[in-house]
C-alpha cells in the first residue's frame, strides 16, 4: 500500500510540474487579454478511408488585424503519397468583409504550404466542407466536414 501512495503522489508531482511548465509558456503564445477579438476553433477531419485528412487549428485574433495560431495536422494518402503529422505556429493577419473573415498567414504540413481561412465574422459555432473554411490548400481538398467555433 505504501508504494501505491508513493507512486501516486510521484505521479501527481508529475503532472503539477508538467502542468506549470505549459502555465509558463502560454503567454508568449498569444495575446487572450483585451486585444482578442475573435477566437477561432476548426476541426477539419476526412475520415473512413484513404486518403483521410485532418487539420486543428486554434486562432487569435487582434483588434488591430493581427494574430497568431497554432495547429496540427495529419496527412494519410496510403503507400504512394504524404503519411504523416505535424505542428505549425506563427502569426497571422486578417480582414473582415462581408460578413466574413479572411486570415493569411497559416500554413500547414510543417507550416510549408500556405492556406486562407475562410469564416463567419459572427460569434458561433459553424459546420460545413472543410475546403469552404480552409481554403487554397496545394496538396489538394481537405475533404470532409468542418466544426468551426468562432468565439470573443
Amino acid at each position: 500500500m505504501r508504494y501505491i501512495r508513493k507512486l501516486s503522489a510521484a505521479a501527481g508531482a508529475g503532472c503539477l510540474a508538467a502542468a506549470l511548465a505549459g502555465a509558463a509558456a502560454t503567454p508568449a503564445l498569444a495575446d487572450y487579454g483585451t486585444g482578442a477579438q475573435y477566437q477561432v476553433e476548426i476541426s477539419a477531419n476526412n475520415v473512413g478511408g484513404v486518403p483521410g485528412d485532418g487539420v486543428w487549428l486554434w486562432i487569435e485574433l487582434n483588434r488591430n488585424g493581427s494574430g497568431d495560431y497554432t495547429g496540427a495536422d495529419c496527412i494519410h494518402t496510403g503507400p504512394a503519397g504524404l503519411n504523416g503529422a505535424g505542428h505549425q505556429r506563427g502569426d497571422v493577419t486578417w480582414t473582415d468583409s462581408g460578413g466574413k473573415l479572411t486570415i493569411s498567414g497559416v500554413a500547414l504540413v510543417d507550416a510549408q504550404f500556405p492556406v486562407t481561412v475562410v469564416v463567419p465574422d459572427r460569434y458561433g459555432h459553424y459546420t460545413g466542407a472543410s475546403d469552404s473554411f480552409v481554403q487554397g490548400f496545394a496538396l489538394g481538398p481537405i475533404g470532409g466536414t468542418a466544426q468551426v467555433q468562432v468565439a470573443p
